[in-house]
């Protein structure tokens, strides 16, 4: 009864997660799959792995299956269930031997659309910020440099751990943004700071603290815009 119990419940979170589970011989026949994907693929009974999750008449390039069983180490591989409107996924695939001493691999195959979702928006925003012409600088609360795009290349140079109020003519002005970001808000105005050949440059600065769900600082981001030729 416990058994059942624990198989019944590790069935629900397969399902819930969108994890699937299979175990596959050193030929691709498929020796067990879960019932949460028996469900949306039907009877396994003599199937091919890549047939059976891919159309496929052959085995899948770079299949994880016949690395595994040659290596007989764990491999990490992405793949795309094309029956699954090409749902991507992390299959994770681990050989092992059973009581007759046949090698087999089970197969973990998790779920990764969201973090597929958010790598293309972090490659999306990685690009504005890159083509953008302001320029747009980051560092840790401490003032250490760390990110910037090449339009603050052109304008400041790299700034490495150069004191962030030096660039600024006035230092006051310079310590208020940073004293004003730390202590979690905002800061927009007019500045003069130097250029990379200490030329002075009016900058029109955006700049805000980036922080987590809990509200603690993880750095600074600042948005310079050069306004010289328009004062």
């Amino acid at each position: 009864e416990r058994t059942r119990t624990l198989k019944t419940q590790m069935e629900f979170i397969l399902g819930a997660t969108k994890t699937g589970l299979d175990i596959i011989d050193g030929e691709f026949n498929i020796r067990y799959i879960d019932p949460q994907w028996q469900k949306v693929y039907g009877d396994p009974t003599s199937r091919k792995c890549y047939e059976y999750f891919m159309g496929r008449n052959d085995p899948c390039p770079d299949c994880g299956v016949g690395k595994a069983l040659k290596d007989k180490a764990v491999t990490v591989t992405e793949e795309v269930l094309v029956k699954e409107n090409s749902r991507p996924v992390q299959v994770t695939t681990m050989p092992f031997q059973n009581d007759q001493g046949e090698w087999l691999v089970a197969e973990v195959n998790v779920d990764i659309a969201e973090r597929k979702r958010a790598e293309e928006a972090l490659h999306l925003f990685k690009d504005l910020v890159e083509h953008s012409s302001d320029a747009i600088g980051m560092s840790t609360p401490d003032g250490r440099h760390y990110y910037q795009n090449e339009a603050f290349d052109r304008l400041f140079g790299d700034v490495g751990d150069c004191p962030p109020e030096t660039a600024y003519v006035d230092h006051t002005v310079g310590k208020q943004v940073f004293d004003t970001i730390l202590g979690g808000g905002s800061w927009q105005g007019d500045v003069t700071m130097f250029k990379k050949d200490r030329t002075i440059l009016d900058i029109f600065l955006r700049a805000y603290a980036i922080q987590n769900q809990d509200g603690r600082i993880l750095g600074l981001v600042g948005l310079h815009t050069d306004i010289t030729e328009q004062k």
